[in-house]
């Protein structure tokens, strides 16, 4: 088992933990720092699609972002190294950041899924070349984004999931040859959702698709993590550690917003990690008796304080494997 801290602990989207530094390449070294001073040795990173804006920030949002600041996967790798870390674990793309990047290409709602590949196509060429070893896939957009073009056509929606697992093979299949195994991903707020997982797992090429395991999407969407990681453990890519507390008492996972609760008695949906209601213990366990060979990313995802949250995600890790 190997481990992993995710650089999903900063939230791009929201004006709370260090948003006036987030766009400024000396933060995200900063961060790298602190990552390896905690005794961590590897990242995860989650890209979007190659924009101007983005490319031209500090932040590793973009394969453009990457080769511009570091001239290339080379120089980004050597620099890494130079600061302790050995590795990309992987990267997470997904058809919802497709899908919002579609808005400012201009490029149409029926070219999603050719986008998608060209974007898996570019981040792998990448990911291969920083050591990494899975490529994660969210494979739809956000459900209130699909009803909004496609209407709650339950037909059209099945149609539209049967487009992304064709999607998702073909890119199985192109990354296997790069040496970068992908993964499909359900959050919580998809058509592959907890259980719906499902039904699409059944379609795909197992021999180049395997499942990465997010904790806190499983619970979100109302599925024991322990139960769920354990029944796809054989094509486990790897397991995210993320934390939550929140219950979806009135249906947040289809609004247009999810991750960001409008209404209900919570509002807040991640947690640090411990901090929250997932039995990490349980799940540690499990993946220790199986011998799971693969990583965990430890993701304290959208923390309000980034640097106490790398420690405490220290913190967490020790106790947790001490105990275990």
């Amino acid at each position: 088992m190997k481990t992993a801290l995710s650089f999903e602990l900063v939230n791009m989207y929201s004006s709370l933990a260090d948003n006036m530094y987030l766009n400024y390449k000396w933060y995200w070294e900063n961060l790298t720092d602190w990552t390896a001073a905690t005794g961590f040795d590897s990242i995860s990173l989650t890209l979007v699609p190659n924009q101007f804006n983005v490319g031209r920030g500090g932040a590793p949002r973009c394969t453009l972002a990457i080769n511009t600041k570091y001239g290339s996967a080379k120089g980004y790798l050597a620099f890494l190294n130079d600061r302790g870390i050995k590795n990309v674990s992987s990267f997470n793309i997904s058809a919802q950041s497709v899908f919002a990047d579609m808005f400012e290409s201009g490029r149409k709602f029926e070219e999603l899924y050719d986008i998608l590949f060209e974007h898996a196509d570019d981040t792998s060429d990448m990911l291969a070349q920083l050591g990494g070893s899975c490529l994660n896939v969210s494979p739809t957009p956000a459900i209130a984004a699909l009803k909004a073009n496609l209407g709650d056509d339950e037909t059209a929606l099945a149609k539209f999931a049967d487009e992304a697992i064709d999607c998702i093979n073909k890119i199985g299949a192109m990354t296997a040859k790069k040496g970068v195994r992908t993964c499909i991903t359900n959050e919580f707020w998809t058509l592959a959702r907890g259980n719906n997982l499902d039904g699409f797992f059944e379609k795909l090429d197992k021999a180049n698709v395997g499942y990465t395991a997010s904790t806190a999407m499983l619970k979100i969407a109302g599925v024991d993590p322990v139960a769920f990681i354990e029944k796809y453990l054989d094509n486990m890519g790897c397991v995210f550690f993320n934390d939550t507390a929140f219950v979806d008492k009135v249906g947040v996972y289809a609004t247009t917003t999810p991750e960001y609760a409008q209404e209900g008695d919570q509002q807040r949906l991640y947690r640090d990690l411990g901090l929250g209601d997932v039995d990490f213990a349980a799940v540690y366990k499990l993946l220790k008796d199986k011998g799971f060979d693969g990583y965990v990313v430890l993701e304290p995802r959208y923390t309000t304080n980034v640097p106490r949250a790398v420690l405490r995600t220290r913190t967490f890790w020790t106790k947790l494997t001490k105990e275990a």
